[in-house]
């Protein structure tokens, strides 16, 4: 939680709450020379805007205290649930998948995520959205009407306790074992940039192997609420796209270009 939080924090509240800086209330820490401190915006208030957002180095962080948000106000609902849907597309759609994308603008209540990638058993790349929305399971619908109207060839669709939003990712991957990681922040998405990725996985897939389990995940989380925030020196609040490669930099040039 120490890292998430001085690094910035991502989440898929934060088109709707921020980053996980952006919560944060003060910091208790102990400096190079021993000396124990409390960094809040009225006790070493320096110390306090460094430390949010690039502060692992300046100490040992031994305590955090936390904004906290009531969850049923904050997810519009009265059951702590959220809506979560899957949508499976084929990698032919990369087109008008990319079109959608770079013509659609997600509200604070939106949180999706694209992951292109093969399924276990073989085949080819398959687009997956996986998407939660904080409200009404109607609202939910209108605001992926982009995505249902595209026909994808598989659907699921149920809501989720909020403490298990991220149980549906439990199948994907394997556990255990070192994976290799990049990320970089995106202004855009592109139809080229998609159909690009899709190339790319195919002749990694042709290779076989371990190196044919690379996928690509794209987060879309909108961080207007987060640029709002005075808190800190997180850099990248610009970034409303992160494209995260997984297991192979093969990938990266491709990456790069979109």
């Amino acid at each position: 939680m120490t890292s998430l939080c001085l690094s910035g924090g991502l989440g898929p509240l934060a088109p709707k709450l921020g980053m996980a800086v952006d919560s944060l209330l003060s910091a208790r820490l102990i400096t190079a020379s021993g000396e124990l401190l409390t960094a809040s915006p009225e006790s070493n208030p320096e110390v306090f805007h460094i430390l949010a957002g690039a502060g692992q180095t300046l100490g040992v962080v031994t305590e955090l205290r936390i904004k906290t948000y009531p969850l049923n106000e904050t997810l519009n609902t009265v059951d702590e649930t959220v809506f979560f849907a899957s949508m499976t597309f084929l990698a032919s759609r990369a087109a008008e998948i990319g079109d959608l994308l770079s013509s659609t603008k997600w509200d604070e209540n939106t949180a999706v995520y694209l992951m292109l990638g093969s399924l276990p058993e073989g085949g080819g790349p398959l687009f997956i959205f996986s998407v939660n929305y904080y409200g009404s399971d109607e609202d939910a619908k209108r605001a992926f009407k982009g995505l249902y109207d595209l026909k994808p060839i598989a659907e699921t669709t149920s809501r989720v306790p909020y403490v298990q939003m991220n149980g549906h990712d439990g199948d994907v991957g394997e556990r255990g074992g070192f994976k290799h990681m990049a990320g970089v922040g995106l202004k855009r998405v592109t139809a080229e940039g998609l159909k690009g990725m899709v190339e790319a996985l195919e002749n990694l897939l042709a290779v076989g192997d371990d190196v044919g389990k690379s996928c690509v995940l794209l987060e879309f989380l909108g961080m207007g609420t987060a640029r709002k925030s005075s808190v800190g020196v997180y850099p990248h609040k610009d970034i409303d796209i992160w494209w995260l490669v997984s297991l192979s930099f093969l990938c990266l040039g491709w990456l790069l270009t979109v």
